[in-house]
């Protein structure tokens, strides 16, 4: 998985948009669009440092190649991702309940 696949991820998992991550960033979205056509450029360091902080993450870790996505774990944020609030609310609600039974 290349970083560009790797920032996608990212930001389907927090259901974030291109326009959203050019707000938070300050990287044009023409340039963030640039990394997700079919010939895509790649981000520069500056970008890369930008992006992992706008995803609370380490730019080392958002450019390692060991770090693949857990399918598991992506099929759980593309489901997350298609939920209202509420029903996030309910989701949380449930885990902790299991989580407290499991002690």
């Amino acid at each position: 998985m290349n970083i560009n696949q790797r920032i996608k991820i990212e930001m389907t998992s927090r259901g974030w948009t291109v326009y959203k991550l050019s707000k938070i960033t300050g990287i044009s979205k023409s340039a963030i669009n640039g990394w997700f056509k079919e010939i895509p450029t790649a981000p520069n360091y500056k970008s890369i440092r930008l992006v992992a902080k706008a995803f609370n993450m380490k730019a080392e870790d958002l450019v390692s190649e060991k770090k693949d996505a857990d399918p598991q774990k992506q099929e759980m944020l593309e489901l997350w991702n298609r939920l209202e609030t509420a029903e996030k609310d309910t989701v949380i609600g449930v885990m902790k309940t299991i989580i407290e039974h499991n002690k």
